[in-house]
């Protein structure tokens, strides 16, 4: 379940750029925009291209610290720690994001944090076990 998870981040990250390809693309095709025109903070659009943005730039601001943990338990041979919890890491991940396109309302900023949180936590469980084996 590892190796899954682990694709499954990397595959939510390149989702998430194809989509901000995508709702740009449209833009750009539909004369809304010049294609050199974009802003990088996504703020030229409209807050939802901000919020996805966002949702984008967190995902790969973290991916480093979510694989790497759980690559670390792959070369260690100890799948057995990260075997059980490496898709909730995952399904918090898509959570988090989703929540973070979806609305800025303090019920789904709360919800961000705790799928965030959750991630967090795991990750930081999981590098403790990593320790205490060596």
């Amino acid at each position: 379940m590892t190796l899954i998870s682990i694709m499954g981040l990397i595959a939510w990250s390149l989702l998430l750029i194809l989509g901000l390809l995508t709702l740009r693309s449209v833009l750009v095709l539909n004369g809304k925009i010049g294609i050199n025109q974009f802003l990088p903070d996504g703020s030229d659009i409209n807050e939802a291209n901000v919020r996805f943005l966002r949702a984008l730039s967190n995902s790969l601001e973290n991916l480093p610290i979510l694989i790497g943990v759980l690559l670390l338990a792959v070369t260690m041979q100890a799948q057995a720690i990260t075997d059980p919890l490496a898709i909730y890491i995952l399904l918090a991940r898509m959570a988090q994001s989703i929540c973070h396109i979806l609305s800025t309302s303090p019920h789904f900023v709360a919800a961000r944090f705790s799928f965030y949180l959750a991630q967090i936590l795991l990750v930081a469980y999981i590098l403790l076990q990593l320790f205490l084996t060596l």
